[in-house]
């Protein structure tokens, strides 16, 4: 994405949000299985996914408490309205058949998480997109000033679930249909987006801001592209900041095996205005079909990309303007700009220093 709005205003560190009142707190049922995330060997990490005992009976919406507290399961053919989890040690468990959903209205998220140790597991979240934000540029920080005033964008636009302040706590197994976000990591860490499916979306199937040490694994995260109108005037048919997987000042984390098929960029590491996103490995993705660059990654240092494909008729392979990248060899470029082509352009594009060993 060539194309980019004014600096971002927002600050450096956001105030913690204060969590919801809390009902009694129950004892946290026993975790009854560790379940290791699938990684290839030559990633050389091993995180792990807890449960805890599934309970006897599920909770219906009428039954379900103002904040969930302990582990529970969606009941089947249900629908339910959003709801907050905060705790430690339990599991949500969405019903087996998958049939049960839970809808979200623009601006708001399916489920909202605080806590610690916590797997979100085969839920269905079925998302809006409040019509304000719809045709316009998106915005990647918490506040952005466009022309025509200022905008409140990240994790404010809402979507499926948001961990914020989270550490270990995990979405696995589940779908988010339709809204702008996925999956949002806020001001957490270690925690674990896998095997979703995150597609659809009006902006980013997973979205990292100031989020670090996570793993975001084998989700798949199709069709993240939309047409807006430009915060400085124009109109773009596609693009306007979406993305399979965004991230905003996230450092180490893992970004491995997911699958992009037609997003606008496959992974967007946007560094400018001083959040830049550094040490990530990002290894074995697969992008087909971006109409912009299947990995872009700007204004940051120590990234690791390997084993990664690009086809399918993308138009560039990556984008890394004022960035140091490490390039591993086994990486397979195929799209209309060659690799050579797309770094040289990179480094045109900035006076700010752009390298790349292993190139």
């Amino acid at each position: 994405m060539k194309a980019k709005p004014p600096a971002p205003t927002q600050p450096a560190a956001a105030a913690a949000k204060p969590n919801p009142a809390k009902t009694e707190v129950s004892a946290p049922s026993p975790v009854v299985r560790m379940q290791p995330v699938k990684l290839p060997d030559y990633v050389n990490a091993s995180p792990s996914i807890a449960y805890n005992a599934p309970p006897s009976k599920c909770t219906a919406p009428s039954q379900m408490p103002a904040v969930v507290d302990h582990t529970i399961s969606l009941c089947a053919n249900q629908v339910y309205s959003p709801f907050h989890v905060n705790g430690n040690n339990l599991t949500v468990y969405g019903d087996s058949g998958g049939t049960a959903r839970i809808h979200a209205p623009g601006r708001t998220f399916g489920i909202t998480v605080n806590g610690s140790n916590i797997t979100i597991t085969g839920v269905h979240i079925e998302a809006d997109t409040d019509p304000a934000d719809l045709n316009t540029w998106l915005c990647l920080y918490e506040n952005c000033s466009f022309k025509g005033g200022k905008v409140h964008g990240a994790a404010n636009y809402g979507g499926g679930v948001l961990l914020d302040h989270t550490t270990n706590v995990a979405v696995v197994d589940s779908t988010v249909s339709r809204g702008t976000i996925g999956v949002a990591s806020v001001h957490g860490s270690n925690n674990k987006i896998v095997d979703n499916n995150l597609s659809n979306l009006n902006g980013w199937g997973a979205f990292l801001f100031w989020s670090d040490n996570n793993a975001v694994v084998g989700n798949t995260l199709n069709n993240e592209t939309r047409s807006c109108n430009g915060p400085q005037g124009g109109n773009f048919t596609t693009g306007c900041e979406s993305a399979g997987i965004a991230a905003i000042r996230a450092q180490s984390n893992l970004l491995v095996s997911n699958h992009c098929d037609h997003s606008s960029n496959c992974i967007y590491a946007s560094g400018e205005g001083g959040f830049s996103s550094n040490n990530n490995k990002i290894f074995n993705n697969r992008c087909a079909g971006s109409p912009h660059n299947c990995f872009e990654i700007t204004f940051s240092s120590g990234n690791q990309l390997d084993y990664n494909v690009a086809n399918g008729g993308c138009n560039y392979p990556f984008w890394i303007s004022g960035s140091n990248v490490n390039f591993g060899p086994h990486n397979k470029w195929n799209c209309k700009i060659t690799a050579k082509q797309a770094f040289t352009e990179s480094k045109q594009a900035t006076q700010a220093q752009t390298s790349a060993s292993g190139f």
